[in-house]
């Protein structure tokens, strides 16, 4: 699967789940969709290739649901009375409703998106619990916002009444379906961009290969900064790479001039001042979500079978159409031609003298849907 090749990769996987014996593992069920195979993976949730255990084929359903935009894909996770009960936690009236907040920080930030257009609903305080580290990264951002109380877990999290994707499932089921910005950001500069704030590399939580599909290796980076830089219209000390890259790497982009920034020296705050001094690229990464929380404009690369939320994020009614330009990859597992189109816009932009907004308006007009 960790090749451009998706004939190959398709081939290998098919075989992988016609020649099992055993129920498959939860990652290899899944990765049916992370190569384009829609119809296949349909089929293996009712019991063709393979078989697989009843919470991966709720898991694979609701993907599924969500790419083919169902009306309420969270029934392929819980059924209505499930629903309803959870629902019923976030209407009563009562102050004290806790919810457990997990997932990467990019599923936070897009959760509280998503609070956001309830509150604008139904007033309500409310209290997130998420683990220690996040706690240090979150609590100076919603510091300003009193209708959320933030704090580190204190109970197990099978405990918690209602949990991040529960909410999120009884909002959806309560019509509540948009994200809104949230978060104030700090004043961009004026006149032409200058800066690049650069995000190359996943992290993937334990899933080498949903790293692997988002993230742009070295090679393909370095292609990139060389050609604005040969441009003659950028300097190396406008690009800012905040990317977790090998000391290897680390050291082939120095030598090039960039400057790396490690943003875990400092939390989500920090990290939104420094994307408004002007243009974000970043992969599908907590940085999209961030900027989409602030409505900065960002340039999104995502993977050629992307994550399926992205149908839904990238609805007219979201903050997430409104701010960013989803730039899709040409062709499985390279980015070669893609990068290629987006430093030409950069480069065009840079000797036009284009202001930051005005350039992201032009571009993100045409902007492409995944799928």
């Amino acid at each position: 699967m960790f090749c451009s090749d998706l004939a190959l990769a398709r081939r290998w996987l098919l075989r992988c789940w016609q020649q099992s014996s055993i129920p498959l593992p939860g990652q290899l069920a899944h990765r049916g969709l992370s190569l384009g195979l829609v119809d296949d993976t349909q089929r293996l949730c009712h019991g063709e290739h393979a078989q697989i255990d009843d919470v991966v084929r709720r898991q694979l359903g609701f993907r599924l649901a969500r790419l083919q935009q169902h009306d309420n894909p969270y029934r392929a996770l819980m059924d209505q009375t499930a629903l309803e009960v959870r629902a019923e936690l976030l209407r009563k009236p009562s102050a004290d409703l806790v919810i457990g907040l997990l997932g990467g920080l990019g599923d936070q930030l897009q959760f509280i998106s998503q609070l956001q257009g309830w509150r604008q609903e139904r007033p309500k305080r409310i209290r997130l619990e998420t683990s220690p580290n996040r706690l240090s990264q979150l609590e100076r951002t919603l510091a300003g916002h009193s209708w959320i109380e933030l704090g580190a877990w204190t109970r197990p999290l099978a405990r918690y009444p209602l949990l991040q994707l529960d909410a999120s499932a009884a909002l959806w089921s309560m019509g509540v379906r948009q994200h809104r910005r949230w978060l104030q950001p700090a004043m961009p500069i004026a006149g032409p961009v200058q800066q690049l704030l650069c995000c190359w590399r996943a992290e993937g939580r334990g899933d080498a290969f949903s790293a692997w599909s988002r993230s742009v290796p070295l090679s393909e980076v370095m292609v990139f900064y060389r050609s604005l830089l040969q441009s003659g219209g950028w300097q190396p000390q406008q690009f800012i790479d905040i990317s977790h890259w090998q000391p290897w790497e680390q050291h082939q982009l120095q030598a090039l001039g960039v400057t790396l920034h490690d943003p875990s020296q400092g939390d989500v705050l920090d990290l939104a001042q420094l994307a408004c001094r002007g243009q974000v690229l970043t992969i599908d990464t907590a940085l999209a979500h961030l900027c989409a929380a602030m409505g900065h404009g960002a340039m999104v690369l995502l993977p050629r079978f992307a994550d399926e939320r992205w149908h839904e994020l990238l609805r007219p009614d979201q903050c997430y159409h409104n701010h960013l330009q989803v730039i899709l990859q040409q062709q499985f597992g390279c980015w070669q031609e893609t990068l290629k189109a987006v430093s030409k816009g950069l480069i065009r932009q840079q000797h036009l003298g284009s202001t930051h907004e005005s350039w992201f308006r032009s571009a993100a007009a045409p902007t492409r849907r995944h799928g």
